[in-house]
């Protein structure tokens, strides 16, 4: 016979408060607590892991090896320096902002703002595409070691990531060291063994090209179009489909084709072809993706546009 007391645990204090719901098995209780902590916890990190698996993935995949802070990355613009008519760099030119100014007499008028010193400048169009690839790099939590490479000082520095945007003389140099889907000359672009041309009449076109310098994993993005337009859709488009494009593609090469409307706005801005180097494991993982995005894979026989 046991003459000492029985030990009075916590949950047996809960069990005589919660009496009156017939339960009385403090194990009971005691298994619904912890059931009342776990199922959410689970069921956090399993919806956790789903978005993880669905976007952040992806887009890892997509920008693979610009998603490592220990990488430089250099980014390329059109550096624009102004010269005289003998083609000598003007080191005083003067430039303005323009901006409203209305008074009650004239809710139109216009004033300026001077500036000077202020060269090398960009066009708006690539700065637009920077700010797209910025907002990319940050949803990855990547926000050191991005530079705005020099077409000078920067210009031998072909050992890391590099985007190119915009057809300015670094895209010169990048396609002798890298292989590209396209074909560029100032008044077409398209595929490489593509009949899908176009040309800037009534519309722009653009590509969006992710590959490799030659016999390396370094990764390189070239964004740029026939004109503002095209430049402008080629950033939008990359944000806008990023993901989509990583669960196509994942980390292997691709181009994509766009066409856009200098009269009606990025969001005129479409895709007309891309590359069709896309796995049967990405196919199987991402179906619908896959069939969403299959009428644009690149066929020789597509008319011209």
């Amino acid at each position: 016979m046991n003459i000492y007391p029985q030990s009075y645990t916590v949950w047996d204090t809960v069990t005589n408060l919660l009496s009156f719901t017939g339960v009385d098995d403090s194990n009971t209780w005691k298994e619904i607590f912890i059931s009342s902590i776990l199922i959410p916890v689970v069921i956090f990190l399993s919806l956790a892991l789903h978005n993880w698996y669905k976007n952040a993935r992806p887009l890892w995949q997509v920008l693979h090896g610009f998603s490592d802070a220990s990488n430089n990355i250099y980014i390329f613009l059109s550096q624009l320096l102004p010269v005289n008519e003998y083609g000598v760099e003007n080191t005083q030119q003067k430039y303005v902002i323009r901006y409203l100014n209305p008074i009650p007499s004239n809710g139109l008028r216009t004033n300026k703002a001077d500036r000077r010193n202020i060269s090398p400048v960009w066009p708006e169009a690539e700065g637009l595409v920077l700010g797209n690839i910025y907002n990319l790099l940050g949803k990855l939590k990547r926000t050191d070691n991005i530079h705005l490479g020099s077409l000078i000082h920067d210009w031998e520095k072909i050992q890391f990531p590099t985007i190119c945007i915009g057809f300015n003389p670094k895209y010169d140099q990048i396609k002798e060291l890298c292989n590209t889907d396209f074909t560029y000359n100032r008044s077409s672009i398209q595929l490489k063994d593509s009949n899908n041309s176009i040309s800037p009449y009534g519309v722009d076109g653009a590509v969006i090209q992710k590959t490799y310098y030659n016999n390396t994993s370094i990764p390189i993005f070239i964004l740029a179009g026939l004109g503002i337009a095209g430049t402008k859709a080629s950033g939008y488009i990359l944000s806008k489909y990023a993901v989509d494009f990583g669960k196509l593609y994942g980390r292997k090469p691709f181009c994509i084709l766009i066409k856009t409307s200098s009269k009606d706005g990025l969001e005129s801005s479409v895709i007309v072809e891309m590359t069709s180097n896309v796995s049967w494991l990405n196919k199987i993982k991402y179906p619908f993706v896959f069939l969403k995005y299959r009428k644009y894979f690149k066929e020789s026989e597509n008319p011209k546009i």
